[in-house]
């Protein structure tokens, strides 16, 4: 096997490290846009440079997003940010409402400006940057060529007012709220939401434990949240990717047709399997939450039809006492179908069959 030789020599290396790698640290770069100015400090040049091989040399690349947001507070007066295309749909109807462009400097024109002084010292360290136009993530030609146009689907998951259940279940729809998804996008719960935690804004509150007994955890009752998402997404049409129901069956839910979510352990994911963008839109309130999403019909209609109860087991009765004893109705264990029927055409054209299995639970 031929030796293979680093792309740069050690000798380089050693004098990139003791000339411009030390020089680009060691002090401020002052930057000027229109009346306003900041400072780049050495720990946001530092935490934003790399060095990467270009042309047989080790060459400085700058992280402008993250060199840029460093800069944020002093640029506001004179940075006018860009507006995406965006969706209003309070007539009932998505109405699209144009982008609109900002003004200011771009991330990779901080990058190069900051680079170009990066080995020089004191008053040399200055850069100007005259303001420029700013593009929208979203372009208004980019979002309607996403063909939203109609409601797709809608759902509302009422739920018993508790002080943890409204805090858990709110945070998801608020971080939900106008999600898009273009097509082939997969919605991740998780990745969405963010792990249950109190950083995160979450409470603790009853989630099903072992055997189905209740029990306190953080993020009690969002499950909910993940319900509803799923049961708007099934009427929808998209593709489950990944969906659990939970172990016990939980009344006010639809049997066979639920969700919830454990962090790290199961998520709630669906694809956009249609030719047109998602958006999904949340509204919340003590008692409720409805999810509805917006895009092109790809059916007339999305039906579920439940099939019967089979091997119903009878729930137990149970006595226990102590601090983390949470009392509790028995539910009796079952399994059940429910067919998700498409009808196109006053014709059926698919039908998917989701089992779920709910074990037995004691009353306590």
């Amino acid at each position: 096997m031929a030796e293979q030789q680093p792309a740069v020599s050690a000798d380089q290396a050693k004098a990139v490290l003791s000339g411009i790698a030390t020089t680009a640290v060691s002090q401020p770069v002052t930057v000027k846009v229109g009346d306003a100015s900041a400072e780049a400090s050495a720990a946001a040049i530092a935490k934003s440079l790399t060095f990467q091989v270009k042309d047989g040399q080790l060459r400085p690349v700058v992280d402008g997003a993250a060199l840029h947001a460093s800069l944020g507070p002093a640029l506001e007066k004179v940075d006018t940010a860009a507006k995406d295309a965006r969706w209003d749909v309070s007539s009932g109807k998505p109405v699209l409402v144009p982008a609109q462009p900002g003004n200011g400097v771009t991330d990779d024109h901080v990058a190069d400006s900051v680079i170009s002084v990066l080995d020089k010292q004191g008053d040399d360290r200055r850069v100007e940057m005259p303001l420029g136009p700013l593009a929208p993530k979203l372009s208004t030609e980019d979002a309607a060529s996403l063909n939203i146009t109609e409601k797709v689907s809608s759902f509302t998951q009422k739920f018993p007012y508790a002080a943890y259940r409204y805090q858990n279940i709110g945070m998801a729809p608020k971080k939900v709220n106008n999600t898009l998804l273009t097509p082939g996008d997969v919605f991740s719960m998780n990745s969405k939401v963010g792990e249950r935690t109190k950083a995160n804004g979450f409470t603790t509150g009853f989630v099903v434990g072992e055997g189905g007994r209740f029990r306190e955890d953080m993020g009690g009752g969002v499950s909910t949240a993940a319900t509803t998402l799923w049961t708007a997404a099934f009427y929808a049409g998209l593709e489950r990717v990944e969906q659990g129901s939970h172990l016990i069956w939980i009344s006010r839910y639809r049997p066979g047709l639920e969700a919830t979510v454990a962090w790290g352990q199961l998520d709630l994911k669906f694809r956009n399997d249609s030719p047109s963008g998602l958006l999904i839109t949340t509204k919340m309130t003590k008692t409720a939450l409805t999810v509805t999403m917006w895009g092109t019909k790809q059916y007339d209609e999305v039906k579920a039809v439940s099939g019967p109860k089979q091997n119903v087991k009878a729930f137990t009765k149970e006595e226990a006492s102590g601090p983390s004893c949470v009392p509790q109705g028995g539910v009796p264990g079952f399994s059940i179908d429910v067919d998700r029927i498409f009808m196109k055409g006053g014709q059926q054209v698919k039908k998917q069959t989701y089992t779920t299995s709910y074990i037995p639970a004691a009353a306590v």
